[in-house]
């Protein structure tokens, strides 16, 4: 785990002059981004290379090569956040998914190994997922997301407004990767629709963390 940073260093994320108006972002640690196309959308060729596919087929995923992690991102779409995509993606590694949908909620998800460790929506954090859901907490409060919080005592519309940072910077405290606004535009981009009609690699226990180098 890495130190979580300030949700404020996320507030150009807040806008979606910045990113789509909804969204999937799947962090996947050590799979090359054709690995990870191959385990989303089976064998075949990619679609497109560059921010040119990503902005023409909105319905596909694009996959962005980081170093030790790959980020894919599906723009105005939710087909990555269902569990078999996720969790297929996941086996013998881990996958740190953020979901942003059309009513406003940011979802958050760190999936193991095949299997969903934590997982909980940006509006009401104490309710939460999964093999292990308290593994995070520390992490959350350190993001503003407090993991004791009582939705009724909440205003709706004024947590709204940063859910999308908060999030983020939980991410970033798992992957040690800081998102900056020319991110998705700066590095090369392969595309390719997901399948779920692929098989899936050897299933995974989810029971450990796969070692980092």
């Amino acid at each position: 785990m890495s130190t979580v940073p300030d949700p404020d260093v996320y507030a150009w994320f807040e806008s979606e002059r910045n990113r789509p108006a909804y969204y999937t972002l799947m962090f996947t640690r050590g799979l090359a981004p054709d690995e990870v196309l191959r385990r989303l959308a089976g064998p075949g060729p990619a679609t497109g290379v560059g921010q040119r596919a990503i902005v023409d087929d909105v319905d596909q995923v694009a996959v962005h090569d980081l170093g030790e992690w790959s980020l894919a991102v599906e723009r105005h779409g939710f087909e990555a956040y269902v569990e078999t995509a996720v969790n297929r993606l996941s086996v013998g590694t881990e996958v740190v998914m953020l979901a942003y949908n059309v009513l406003g909620h940011c979802r958050f998800r760190h999936t193991v190994d095949g299997a969903t460790w934590t997982d909980f929506d940006a509006v009401d954090p104490s309710d939460r997922f999964g093999l292990h859901p308290d593994r995070l907490v520390d992490a959350m409060r350190g993001a503003g997301l407090d993991p004791d919080h009582d939705i009724e005592d909440t205003d709706y519309d004024d947590e709204q407004l940063n859910w999308c940072s908060k999030t983020m910077a939980l991410a970033e405290s798992i992957t040690g990767i800081r998102l900056e606004p020319g991110t998705f535009s700066a590095t090369p981009t392969r595309t390719a629709r997901i399948s779920f009609a692929i098989e899936a690699p050897e299933a995974g226990t989810g029971r450990s963390l796969p070692p980092r180098p």
